[in-house]
C-alpha cells in the first residue's frame, strides 16, 4: 500500500509512520504498532534474555492494534477505491 503511494519505508517504524502520514491509519494505532515493531526486534535480537512478563503484557495490550489495523487500513482502501 505504501509503495503504491510512493512512500517506501527504511525500517518496521518508517512503514507505519508512513502509512499513519497516509492516513490510513490514526496517530495512536501508529504509536502502538511501533511499540510493537520494536518489541519484535527486541525478541528477535535479544532473544536469550527475553523478559516473559514483558511478553505476555505485550500480548495482554497490544494484540489489538492487529485488528484495528486491519479495520482502519480496510477502511482507508475502500475509500480511496483500492479494495
Amino acid at each position: 500500500m505504501i509503495a503504491s503511494l510512493s512512500l517506501p519505508p527504511d525500517s518496521g517504524r518508517d512503514a507505519v509512520l508512513a502509512v499513519v502520514r497516509a492516513g490510513a491509519i490514526s496517530d495512536d494505532l501508529g504509536a502502538r504498532l511501533v511499540r510493537v515493531a520494536g518489541f519484535r526486534n527486541i525478541l528477535v535480537h535479544q532473544y536469550m534474555s527475553i523478559d516473559y512478563d514483558h511478553v505476555y503484557d505485550m500480548l495482554q495490550h497490544e494484540l489489538s492494534a492487529f485488528e484495528q489495523f486491519l479495520n482502519q487500513v480496510g477502511a482507508f482502501l475502500d475509500a480511496q477505491s483500492l479494495l
